[in-house]
């Protein structure tokens, strides 16, 4: 479908799910903007995706530390118009209505 709507998605809390990538797969155009309050998944997942960073003619992930909780300082004011998703709270629901098995 080439009517897809170029706009931002931010992920909040997104740890080291593969979450922003099946978007892209998926044709969405991004960027999608990944945050997590660990510096240390945040490294993680640039250290995944750095060959795809490098070799990308657009910038269409980005992975940045920071904390929803205390207002996301490392944003500018706008930079988002296609939607937020909580990854947190998306698998609290599918945990809950049993759709991911613990096992």
């Amino acid at each position: 479908n080439n009517n897809k709507i170029n706009e931002s998605i931010l992920l909040l809390g997104c740890g080291n799910s593969k979450v922003g990538e099946q978007f892209i797969i998926h044709s969405f155009l991004g960027p999608i903007i990944q945050i997590d309050i660990s510096s240390k998944v945040i490294q993680l997942m640039n250290r995944r995706y750095e060959k795809y960073f490098k070799e990308a003619p657009i910038k269409r992930m980005e992975y940045l530390v920071d904390d929803a909780a205390s207002g996301l300082t490392s944003l500018e004011p706008g930079c988002i118009g296609g939607g937020v998703l909580d990854k947190g709270l998306v698998d609290v629901l599918h945990r809950s209505l049993g759709k991911i098995d613990m096992r």
